[in-house]
């Protein structure tokens, strides 16, 4: 049975983390892995908010049989094409140069703007993350003791990291994020 590794449950999501939302959605997408569809391929989600069982440290990350497989999202949809010979690939219509450059330019946008949009809004603003980000990591046990204390801390660092260019950019601070 797969295992997909996820941070978990926050905002009435069943992840706080978009890419862990995203490989969630892709599972469901697919046909065979659909528990709705007739002959489910058993998977389940592990909302184990747990990183370090991940090869490079990253959720989510998929678990199959004894085989770890890391590298967030891009990571584990690879590791399905792959496990499926392209039958579980998503993106199999995108044929030829064109719409692969397409799919590609989509997704660096996505990531780099809404990415970015998220970012602010869970981590830089000083009001979100006091008042409702850091609080999601302590709720129903996502984090065990003494992680809850530092791991929010290192996810805002990192974000901060991610949006310091656009804030650059606009001359913004967190101070600045609230105002608007």
């Amino acid at each position: 049975m797969m295992e997909l590794h996820i941070w978990g449950p926050a905002f009435g999501l069943p992840s706080i983390d978009p890419e862990c939302l995203a490989a969630i959605a892709y599972f469901r997408c697919i046909p065979d892995l659909n528990p709705r569809s007739p002959t489910p391929k058993p998977w389940r989600i592990v909302p184990s908010s747990n990183p370090l069982l991940s090869p490079t440290r990253t959720l989510p990350a998929l678990r199959d049989e004894h085989v770890w497989i890391g590298g967030g999202f891009n990571g584990v949809v690879e590791y399905l094409r792959k496990k499926s010979g392209g039958e579980w690939d998503l993106d199999m219509d995108l044929r030829g140069e064109s719409a692969n450059e397409r799919h590609v330019a989509y997704s660096s946008f996505i990531r780099s703007r809404l990415g970015s949009l998220l970012d602010i809004s869970l981590y830089v603003s000083e009001v979100n993350y006091a008042s409702a980000t850091r609080p999601e990591y302590s709720k129903r046990g996502m984090l065990p003791w003494p992680v809850q204390y530092y791991v929010p801390g290192e996810k805002r660092a990192q974000a901060w990291e991610r949006c310091e260019e656009v804030l650059r950019k606009y001359g913004l601070g967190a101070a600045d994020v609230d105002q608007i």
